[in-house]
């Protein structure tokens, strides 16, 4: 385990959803986390497929893209909270909307697009104690 502050922890464990209608995007965060942590990590590409996938596993945290068609991530998280969901929900989107906007739909963080590698571990960190 890590003392120091600056550094990331990286013996952290956890199960891990990342939900985004791209692939390159799903991709490219799964390769980040893959890389510093072993993590189980599972990927969804809607709400609807989310949803389904949080009756059956139990999730440390999931990132939630924004846009996405059919059912956006604000839905998608709406939805989650009404079934009692305790995941930690943390949205993962290019959008310029504040985090306090997130916060009110029921996220409980914010991570912009492009990933930030540092304020990702940080997240991580801070949610998988």
């Amino acid at each position: 385990m890590n003392n120091d502050k600056n550094i990331p922890n990286l013996d952290l464990r956890g199960n891990i959803l990342l939900v985004d209608d791209s692939s390159v995007n799903l991709c490219v965060l799964q390769g980040i986390l893959s890389s510093f942590y072993n993590l189980r990590i599972d990927t969804a590409i809607s709400g609807l497929e989310t949803i389904e996938k949080i009756k059956k596993t139990d999730y440390n945290i999931i990132f939630m893209d924004h846009y996405m068609p059919e059912m956006d991530g604000v839905e998608t998280t709406i939805q989650l909270r009404e079934l009692n969901c305790l995941s930690i929900i943390i949205a993962c989107t290019s959008s310029d909307l504040p985090k306090e906007y997130y916060i009110s739909k029921g996220f409980n963080d914010l991570i912009q697009k492009p990933i930030n590698v540092i304020l990702l571990c940080t997240l991580l960190n801070k949610y998988l104690k």
